[in-house]
Parts: structure tokens; sequence; C-alpha cells
């Protein structure tokens, strides 16, 4: 399989994924208005959670690697900056979902849970990703 080829493949994969990520964190929401009830957001989150990891883990790690080489080089690039930023706000919202106990009052949401942001963490990642491919698709055809 070519450079190209796998990261069509883990961009199609993290695309779907994010995609359902968004779903049920803006979509699905606003369908069930009043009846969407604490319970049920907080089931939504362990469902992004469940679908925002491979995303970020799977579909990140290059990104990952990239960033931490460059960081460790003493040269931060754009890598970098989406590690911590991917890093962030996985890490952030995996603790508000898990572990809620440890947030003020003041960070609640009206229905009472800590906001959660695996839809940014996805996104970003997607994005990069995206990126990546159009480079990689721009590079081989300037080469041609």
């Amino acid at each position: 399989m070519t450079d190209i080829a796998r990261v069509v493949v883990r961009f199609l994969t993290c695309l779907v994924l994010t995609v359902l990520v968004i779903g049920l964190a803006l979509v699905v929401p606003e369908l069930g208005g009043h009846v969407y009830s604490p319970a049920a957001q907080r089931w939504g989150a362990i469902a992004q959670l469940a679908l925002s990891t491979p995303v970020v883990l799977w579909g990140g790690w290059p990104h990952f690697v990239r960033g931490w080489a460059r960081a460790s080089e003493g040269n931060p690039d754009s890598y970098t900056l989406l590690g911590v930023a991917v890093a962030i706000a996985y890490a952030y919202s995996v603790v508000a979902l898990l572990w809620p106990e440890l947030f003020p009052d003041a960070l609640r949401a009206a229905h009472g849970l800590v906001p959660v942001y695996f839809t940014v963490a996805s996104v970003l990642v997607t994005l990069a990703l995206l990126g990546d491919l159009r480079g990689m698709r721009r590079r081989r055809r300037a080469g041609s």
C-alpha cells in the first residue's frame, strides 16, 4: 500500500467517525429537545469518547510523533501545536466525563454536566489528515 493510500484510509476512517461525533454532540441534543436528559447526554458523551478515541490515537498518531520530534529538537512547528491542542481537548474531555466532580459548579452547563470537547479533537485531526493528503498529492503532481 502506498503512502497516499494509507493516508486516504486514515482520513476516510477518521472522517466517518468525526461526522458521527459531531452528530452526537450537535445534532442529537437539538433533535431531542427537552427529552434529551442529563443521563442521555452523559451516554452521548461516552459514545463521543468511544468514537473519538481511534481518531485521536490512531488518526493523530503521525502528527503526535512529528510534533514531539520537532519540539524535542527545540523547533516546535504546526505539528507540535496540533498535537498539544488535540491532546488538551481530548484529555480535558476524558477527565470531564469520567471525573466531573473535579470541576467547580461554575464550569457546568445548564444540565449540570461539564462540557466535553471530543468534537474539537476529532475535527482537528481529520482536518490535519486532509491537509497531509492534499500536500502529498500536490508533491506527487509536482514531481511528475
